[in-house]
């Protein structure tokens, strides 16, 4: 494992942090959901992710004292977006431009899943007690 001194740094704020991020982009009164793996660091921002257009590659600046953030969101083999926000509260909001057009957008970092424990099945022995434990109205199958 590399010693602290030879990774990357990153950011320690945590309005700002490195890893899977979810939102849309607004276009034509329609939402677009879009997936984001962003890596904040150094006052760049830069990733990988997908829409309903295709894959892309962002690469940005951002500001942790202004908390704007501007980035390129580059389809592969295709067109970029430019992008404009301001992190707030509940995530990245700003506007997207390109070729005379432009929508809105929201993105936030995603909630970490945590695993669900496996659901514990109570064990009865007796035939009558678990009879007496099925409950009226309740279909069992």
């Amino acid at each position: 494992m590399p010693e602290p001194a030879d990774r990357p740094e990153c950011e320690d704020d945590p309005d700002f942090p490195s890893g899977p991020w979810t939102g849309y982009w607004l276009e034509g009164g329609c939402r677009f959901r879009q997936d984001l793996g962003l890596q904040f660091r150094k006052g760049c921002v830069e990733g990988e992710g997908i829409d309903t257009v295709g894959r892309f590659k962002i690469t940005g600046t951002y500001d942790i004292e202004s908390r704007e953030v501007a980035w390129e969101k580059a389809y592969f083999g295709a067109y970029s977006v430019g992008y404009r926000g301001y992190r707030e509260i509940n995530g990245i909001w700003g506007v997207w431009e390109n070729r005379g057009k432009r929508g809105g957008f929201h993105v936030w970092p995603r909630p970490e899943k945590k695993p669900e424990p496996a659901p514990q099945k109570e064990r009865l022995e007796d035939e009558d007690e678990a009879v007496a434990a099925i409950e009226p109205g309740i279909i069992y199958g």
